[in-house]
């Protein structure tokens, strides 16, 4: 779906006639062409035409232009428009987000994140909710897992960390109060127990205020620290609930 520039008015005529959109990601000095199937976007992210009206309404014949996008986020979401839903645990191919037997990780967290904030920014809703099932499966295995030695480091231990200062300072910089990708971090964070169990004073106050009053709000409305953690880990589990999308798998998308 991607590939190197050629010329613009040739791309234009050849996008028109094969019914795809060409859309050109900047980011500083690195630019790459992208062409996206206008099918798959009316299908999965009809939000994302929106930001781009067609010209004389003919959907193929747009040249759109991103500024300021993180290339490897812009791949994410069109290798993720042309797999699966990734709900599947057993799913494979290509979906960045699909759920398989491989150990979670910090990197699946941060591979999450960011398709929850690109798929908000665009208004790609079902983008968004694949993102948080995909994180809620990652802070799901952190939650179980016992509790590492305490460190200084807000940034990694052993067993990783998927509540990385990076991460966390990331995702509140790029979503609003009250956003559900806020919430699942931390709800995923008070079910871990981590302010006490993992991250020292000197690491935990290195977190985004923002991010520590919610947390902290988030512990006065439970019963106390121990029930607040059994408590906590209802609503990340309950994102898993018959595999995500409001509790209706997805059929695959060919």
């Amino acid at each position: 779906m991607a590939t190197g520039s050629q010329n613009p008015g040739t791309i234009v005529q050849a996008a028109k006639l094969l019914g795809v959109m060409h859309i050109i990601v900047c980011n500083g000095n690195i630019k790459k062409d992208f062409y996206v199937a206008t099918s798959l976007l009316r299908e999965r992210a009809p939000g994302f035409i929106n930001f781009y009206p067609s010209h004389n309404g003919e959907m193929g014949s747009v040249l759109a232009l991103m500024n300021n996008i993180p290339i490897s986020h812009f791949s994410l979401f069109v290798e993720w428009l042309g797999t699966d839903a990734g709900i599947d645990p057993k799913a494979t191919g290509y979906n960045p987000l699909a759920v398989g037997d491989q150990v979670e990780s910090p990197a699946h967290a941060v591979l999450a994140t960011n398709a929850y904030i690109f798929g908000e920014r665009y208004g790609i809703p079902r983008l968004c909710n694949d993102a948080l099932y995909r994180l809620s499966v990652c802070m799901a295995a952190r939650v179980s897992m016992d509790s590492p030695t305490p460190t200084d480091s807000p940034f990694e231990h052993n067993p990783p960390n998927p509540f990385t200062l990076k991460q966390i300072r990331y995702a509140y910089q790029n979503t609003r109060h009250a956003s559900p990708l806020r919430e699942l971090y931390v709800d995923s964070f008070c079910a871990a127990g981590l302010e006490a169990s993992v991250l020292r004073p000197s690491a935990l106050c290195q977190y985004p205020q923002e991010f520590l009053a919610d947390v902290m709000v988030r512990r006065a409305h439970l019963d106390g620290y121990q029930a607040s953690m059994a408590d906590a880990k209802k609503p990340v589990l309950e994102r898993q609930a018959g595999g995500g999308d409001d509790h209706v798998k997805r059929t695959r998308i060919d």
